[in-house]
């Protein structure tokens, strides 16, 4: 459990800079400088803090898809070969879901999309790993077990 704690927290604090250094500087950049010459830009305080939060917020849940992935695979609703044989469509999703993310513009959202895929793979991959590790019979003896207990 500390390990799945850590390997969380390792993810959202990832998350949490590469959006403070990478998307959120390049979605300020756009927003402020939009048309500099028929507009003028006055930044407030609560319209620029509610969008500072809600992209670090969503990139940090975005983060987090290894995560729901592993707990997935360890309950036995998915299993590698699942996420392998629908590769196509998990990048589909993916690609919503970034669309769904606050981006005000396509370099942005590329920016959220690029490391979004690179989960949605590694998470294939940790689904492989996990499922090496686990034993075949361990789904089957912790049912055994408790259908066995006296009431």
């Amino acid at each position: 459990m500390l390990g799945l704690v850590a390997f969380a927290s390792a993810l959202g604090t990832a998350g949490l800079a590469f959006g403070y250094w990478i998307v959120l500087p390049r979605a300020l950049q756009w927003l402020t400088h939009y048309d500099d010459s028929h507009f003028t830009t006055l930044i407030q305080a609560k319209a620029y803090y509610s969008f500072t939060s809600t992209v670090l917020l969503g990139i940090v849940l975005v983060f987090e898809l290894p995560v729901i992935v592993l707990g997935l695979v360890s309950i036995g609703v998915l299993s590698s070969a699942t996420l392998r044989r629908n590769r196509r469509l998990g990048y589909f999703i993916v690609a919503v879901v970034a669309l769904g993310l606050p981006g005000p513009d396509p370099v942005t959202t590329g920016l959220e999309l690029l490391p979004m895929w690179a989960l949605f793979e590694g998470s294939i991959w940790l689904a492989f790993f996990v499922e090496r590790a686990r034993p075949d019979s361990l789904a089957a003896d912790r049912f055994d077990t408790v259908a066995r207990q006296p009431d």
